[in-house]
């Protein structure tokens, strides 16, 4: 009986050895993760990263955008992760982001690149949304403003899955079905894409079009009608959405049918 009692306290012990405790003060947590390819076959990450709130003693943050954009390059996207600690002073929380951007340039090269690291990766939260950026980079979608959001990163999953019930074009995709659908044979990525466009003089994002992968590179694009019937022809629990068809009764008029 002594016996087994010690083997489980030893084995607690191995258990609680990996947990690594951190100071809040010395954390720091990206919203957003962005994947692009530089010209050089390079690989640029870029982190929207929460700007923590100041202290009294810290002053004022009027006039201070609630985020701040930080990019690394890398031969591979640890190594570019890496090279945003030497400008950055706190520990990142991966697994507080909602959302990854691949690259318009990345996703047309092979998506592969990164799709490695984010399945093995401990730190990587499945649940988040993925996206390809459309005629805009990463870098550019994550310093863009919203409109009653802070972040562009919590916004984008806001947007996609609400305009889902509501006009019913463009399908959410997490991170794990990407993974899923790019690791089966027979079965090909669609993955909404995002641009920056602008609203009465000022940049906003714009969901525009659906990527459509062949493996594990980008073949071609979906315009917003085609995008609604690809989600109409998925197998799988459809609900919400909207479409128009001419009026039976009146001529040059439309009706809305809401599902």
């Amino acid at each position: 009986m002594k016996k087994h009692l010690l083997i489980f306290m030893f084995l607690c012990l191995l258990g609680s050895a990996g947990c690594q405790a951190r100071e809040v003060n010395d954390t720091v947590v990206p919203t957003a993760l962005g994947f692009e390819l530089e010209n050089d076959n390079q690989l640029k990450l870029s982190m929207q990263l929460a700007q923590p709130k100041p202290s009294q003693q810290g002053g004022s943050s009027q006039g201070q955008k609630p985020f701040i954009v930080l990019s690394g390059l890398g031969r591979t996207a640890t190594e570019a992760s890496r090279q945003i600690s030497l400008n950055n002073p706190r520990f990142r929380l991966l697994s507080q982001a909602s959302l990854y951007l691949m690259g318009e340039k990345l996703a047309r090269h092979d998506l592969s690149v990164c799709a490695d690291v984010l399945s093995r990766s401990p730190d990587i939260r499945e649940s988040a949304i993925i996206m390809v950026t459309n005629g805009s980079t990463p870098e550019e979608i994550l310093n863009a403003s919203v409109p009653m959001e802070p972040y562009s990163g919590t916004a984008l999953p806001k947007m996609i899955r609400i305009q889902e019930k509501l006009l019913g074009v463009y399908q959410p995709v997490t991170l794990q079905e990407f993974l899923y659908r790019l690791s089966s044979p027979g079965i090909d990525v669609a993955l909404p894409e995002v641009t920056v466009t602008e609203n009465n003089g000022q940049p906003a994002l714009l969901l525009n079009g659906t990527a459509i992968f062949k493996g594990a590179k980008m073949a071609g694009e979906l315009n917003e009608r085609e995008s609604q019937g690809y989600r109409w022809m998925k197998a799988g629990n459809i609900q919400g959405g909207m479409f128009m068809i001419p009026s039976p009764r009146h001529h040059n008029r439309h009706v809305a049918l809401e599902i």
